[in-house]
């Protein structure tokens, strides 16, 4: 695997790659790192004798402004991505196996985020203006947040793979008022039979009472499923009295195994787990207290799946330390030394820089 390292900065710049594997692009600071251009489907359009990407294998669209093509084992992590451009216009665009997608912003307008093949999507924003998620899946979404003043997904899985699955995620319909998670299937001559959209655990904003759009052709192979949709300001289960008849509420009394199934990532996608070695986004920082006071220190990092904690002192390991932050709450001349944390998964580990606590 090799690393590609983003410092802070604005990027305005179409970035395009394909045939790449095991290449992880770590940005500095999420929000720091901008990697932006005014790309559309209405700018830079498919050439007219190519066929576009709606058979696999096919050329992409030409709109993304970050778009990454026949590519395996592509790691996007802690940056932004957008277009600045509206219409069909893609910020991020995925045509390969085995992606993942840790820790980023993504911002486009109509299908802000397009996905097609294996991708596992985590603590990651998502915000579009319609079709704000499209693709052919099957994608993991896990702990992400996702915004759009239109139908959130246009869904094109075959019965080969799953669609879009979403584990303890955030939709929030911009522009104050209700649109649906998902349009129809078939549209435009094209029928999606089997499109599939689960939510399990999900907190809704903004979402119309029937929940989803309406369905063309013979719904019965559809996959509209929703399990503990709660309110974000409150917590309390959505109304779900007058969702799609087509559609359906699993209850855990009937469907438990179903529910444990779409909570894994490797049931969704085809029998890939996603693994990722921790990643450090920031380092415990070195501080000085007066004898008596507090003193905290913390490390961010991304890993898939999540990560244990140990910290150290003067290399020794301090019993009981195994979360991201460590606090001294009475800070006295025996806690003074040097701090570090080490970072671990089943894919690898990796240990902070020190931090050194002085006391005055």
């Amino acid at each position: 695997r090799v690393t590609i390292f983003v410092r802070n900065g604005a990027y305005e710049e179409i970035v395009y790659f394909r045939n790449k594997s095991n290449v992880t692009i770590l940005g500095e600071d999420r929000d720091k790192v901008d990697v932006f251009y005014a790309n559309n489907e209405i700018f830079n359009p498919h050439p007219p004798n190519i066929k576009t990407n709606e058979v696999p294998g096919t050329f992409p669209s030409r709109g993304a402004a970050f778009a990454v093509d026949h590519c395996r084992g592509i790691h996007l992590v802690n940056l932004t991505i957008r277009t600045t451009a509206y219409g069909q216009a893609e910020g991020l665009l995925l045509n390969g196996e085995e992606i993942i997608v840790s820790r980023v912003n993504i911002v486009g307008s109509g299908d802000a985020l397009q996905s097609n093949g294996s991708a596992y999507f985590n603590d990651s924003k998502i915000v579009g203006d319609g079709d704000t998620i499209l693709g052919r899946g099957p994608a993991f979404f896990q702990n992400c947040e996702i915004s759009s003043i239109g139908p959130y997904m246009w869904i094109r899985n075959t019965e080969a793979n799953h669609g879009n699955v979403f584990v303890n995620c955030i939709f929030r319909t911009r522009g104050g008022g209700e649109t649906v998670l998902a349009r129809a299937p078939t549209n435009g001559g094209k029928n999606y039979p089997f499109c599939e959209a689960v939510l399990i655990d999900c907190a809704l904003s903004g979402i119309s009472p029937e929940g989803w759009g309406e369905i063309g052709g013979d719904p019965s192979n559809v996959r509209y499923w929703e399990y503990n949709s709660t309110n974000p300001a409150d917590g309390k289960p959505v109304d779900t009295r007058r969702r799609h008849p087509a559609s359906r509420r699993l209850n855990m009394k009937e469907d438990a195994r179903t529910i444990a199934n779409y909570r894994s990532p490797a049931y969704v996608l085809g029998g890939w787990t996603p693994r990722m070695a921790p990643l450090i986004l920031s380092h415990p920082v070195s501080v000085t207290v007066r004898r008596g006071g507090g003193a905290a220190f913390r490390v961010r990092a991304a890993a898939t799946p999540g990560a244990s904690y140990q910290w150290f002192r003067n290399g020794k390991p301090i019993s009981g330390e195994t979360g991201a932050a460590l606090t001294v709450p009475d800070a006295s001349p025996a806690n003074a030394g040097r701090y570090a944390v080490r970072i671990a998964n089943e894919s690898g580990s990796v240990t902070s820089g020190e931090a050194l606590l002085t006391i005055e």
